[in-house]
């Protein structure tokens, strides 16, 4: 996520480093460390297809006329259809989650759920803030639904619209993105400005490969993300009490490009 800046903004800290400057002002206070993992695991169906062969001519009967077998008497060399499969044997959408490849986007994708924590007024809930708020970016790159992360991040966090909008344009022209996996692995906790009731998240991440891919079908490798591990971003989050949780007010990568 560290590269010079390509003709999209779609990689992360090439898009940051255009859209930030550091942030100045408030009261720094001595950070607490803590851990805030967040993982969302798609959910899986089974899929099985049900057919049946045609029974030999009964004895004297007119050769165009043919019996079928009765639902108390499948075929024995066939399985039975497990009861609520929703799967098409022609290959239609099941609701599974399929990852975004070359051959096109992803299907079916999770979408993240806001935890319970980020709706209270602490360090925790702003801790757990900042993954949700990572979560909802990966939501972003999967499926260019730009609301998750919208709805996480406050009006002044110009970073997080702008980003939001290329992905959405990305997705428009007629591209993916197979989307960044982040766990975020420690988060220091410190206050930024005791007034506006900010605080800031310095957190290490550990993030996953991603590819992009353009409307044509190829990959857009200045685009791609490669894996990286405790890579240092600052998140700072203010709590909203008329929406009930944290936003994001601004996001910065702190690492080297």
């Amino acid at each position: 996520m560290r590269r010079g800046a390509p003709a999209r903004g779609l990689a992360l800290t090439a898009a940051l480093a255009l859209a930030l400057t550091a942030c100045s002002g408030g009261e720094d206070k001595e950070p607490e460390e803590t851990a805030s993992p967040s993982t969302t695991a798609p959910a899986s169906q089974g899929a099985s297809s049900d057919g049946t062969e045609e029974q030999p001519e009964a004895e004297g009967a007119d050769a165009s006329t043919e019996t079928t077998p009765t639902p108390d008497d499948p075929d024995e060399d066939e399985s039975p259809v497990a009861d609520g499969d929703d799967s098409d044997p022609d290959g239609e959408d099941t609701g599974e989650y399929v990852p975004a490849s070359a051959d096109g986007p992803a299907k079916n994708v999770p979408k993240p759920v806001m935890p319970e924590e980020m709706k209270e007024e602490t360090p925790e809930g702003a801790k757990a803030a900042v993954q949700y708020w990572w979560d909802t970016v990966t939501y972003l790159q999967r499926t260019g639904d730009l609301e998750p992360l919208r709805e996480v991040s406050a009006d002044e966090c110009d970073f997080c619209h702008d980003y939001a909008l290329d992905v959405v344009d990305h997705y428009e022209d007629g591209g993916w993105h197979t989307g960044v996996d982040v766990d975020v692995t420690s988060a220091l906790t410190g206050v930024h400005d005791s007034n506006k009731g900010i605080l800031q998240i310095t957190t290490l991440l550990d993030t996953s490969e991603a590819k992009v891919f353009n409307n044509n079908g190829l990959e857009d490798k200045e685009q791609g993300e490669k894996a990286y591990t405790d890579d240092p971003w600052v998140t700072y989050v203010q709590f909203d009490s008329k929406a009930g949780h944290w936003r994001a007010t601004q996001v910065s990568f702190e690492g080297k490009s």
